[in-house]
């Protein structure tokens, strides 16, 4: 039976009867076990429009003896059956189940990626997730869900941007500055195998703490390093992101510092 971590939200119709619902229908699935489910919590939306209807979000551990892309079929296939429709990414759902973490499995697939790609640095997946499963490890960061979170709330408010090209990481900070009021700086930084001075630009947030010498977010851009053991929440684009990484990037801001979020869209207004 392999341990996995799920994530479940939803911002439409009655979202906690939902939540409930699609915790019973994964109860009554042969080769799954619910160990233990979080209370559900409000949230404001994050990524997608203004304006959309707060989220109830959770999470469950799960034991399995199904596969990984059998379980997550599994997940999607609930989703369909309690109304689940696919218009835009980071729209209004129905019901949203996102597989985090399947035992110490890293899968990068088509079809599946594992640990799920944001959910080291979104207050709003870990918070739920230490509630019953804080001692579960980050397969690539290596640390445990309890440490991301603390983490997010303790870290230095700054982030770095790695990424072997100097044309990218000075586009993506102006862009950073002009949306987000980012200013240049960075904390001690002891480690030089995890932020190359070569190649890692520091943007530090308006009125942060700076007492820690890790980041809060890296950002890794067209990086031929993966995510390593020791950067804490880190957003990895590769180069087929193209046109959509702007996008991806500017809702981690706003996942790891909410308040830099409501900043950005008053100045698209």
């Amino acid at each position: 039976m392999a341990a996995c971590l799920i994530a479940l939200g939803s911002n439409l119709g009655d979202r906690t009867a939902t939540l409930d619902a699609a915790i019973a229908a994964l109860s009554a699935t042969a080769g799954v076990q619910v160990v233990r489910c979080s209370a559900w919590q409000l949230t404001l939306p994050v990524g997608g429009r203004r304006a959309q209807p707060e989220f109830f979000n959770g999470a469950a551990l799960i034991e399995t003896s199904r596969g990984a892309a059998d379980f997550h079929a599994l997940l999607q296939q609930i989703e369909v059956q309690l109304g689940r429709q696919r218009h835009e990414r980071w729209g209004d759902r129905t019901l949203d189940l996102d597989l985090l973490l399947y035992g110490d499995a890293v899968i990068d697939s088509p079809a599946l990626t594992v640990p799920h790609p944001r959910m080291s640095f979104r207050h709003f997946v870990l918070e739920p997730a230490v509630q019953i499963a804080a001692p579960m490890v980050h397969p690539e960061i290596g640390w445990t869900l309890e440490r991301l979170l603390e983490h997010l709330d303790g870290g230095a408010d700054c982030v770095a941007l790695v990424a072997p090209s100097a044309t990218a990481r000075r586009e993506l900070a102006a862009a950073l500055r002009e949306r987000f009021g980012l200013t240049e700086g960075a904390p001690s930084i002891a480690d030089e195998r995890l932020w190359p001075t070569s190649s890692t630009a520091w943007l530090t947030v308006p009125d942060g703490q700076m007492s820690s010498e890790h980041p809060k977010l890296t950002i890794l851009l067209d990086s031929p390093t993966a995510s390593e053991a020791g950067r804490g929440p880190t957003l990895q684009i590769p180069p087929t992101k193209g046109d959509n990484a702007d996008r991806e990037i500017f809702a981690a801001i706003a996942a790891v510092w909410p308040r830099l979020g409501s900043r950005g869209d008053q100045r698209l207004q």
